[in-house]
């Protein structure tokens, strides 16, 4: 028993622990504990903001209301190039998988065994047809 334990143990990486951990805890308290994590990450990014408004400030003589104005549009161009970015990726990967997809497809399609399967199955529908009207 002690040695099965051992193995069982030794197959089980961190990794998957703190997988398996971070579900249970996001299942139990997720209600709760998301809404935290954003409220810190808006703080975060607010104390961020704060400081870069007020460098911009020093650093180029800016008014408060200047800076705020060159920091949005900043994070708005930063945005929209990140987003554009994103999606190309993710259209150039769906794209991929798509053709990947279709390519099984037919090589399915067109093996020997679906096609002796589909006769089959035709021939099954064509009995079941003639069945059904008879009766």
């Amino acid at each position: 028993m002690q040695t099965y334990l051992n193995a069982y143990w030794q197959r089980i990486n961190k990794k998957t622990v703190g997988v398996v951990a971070a579900v249970f805890v996001l299942i139990l308290f997720g209600d709760s504990l998301l809404p935290l994590l954003g409220h810190f990450l808006h703080v975060l990014i607010e104390v961020f903001e704060s400081a870069l408004e007020h460098l911009l400030e020093a650093a180029l003589g800016l008014s408060p209301r200047q800076a705020q104005i060159v920091l949005f549009y900043s994070w708005l161009f930063i945005t929209i190039y990140l987003t554009w970015q994103l999606l190309r990726e993710i259209y150039f990967t769906m794209l991929g998988l798509y053709e990947t997809a279709v390519m099984r497809w037919q090589a399915w399609v067109e093996s020997p065994k679906m096609v002796a399967w589909f006769r089959g199955m035709i021939m099954l529908s064509a009995l079941s047809a003639s069945v059904y009207l008879f009766t």
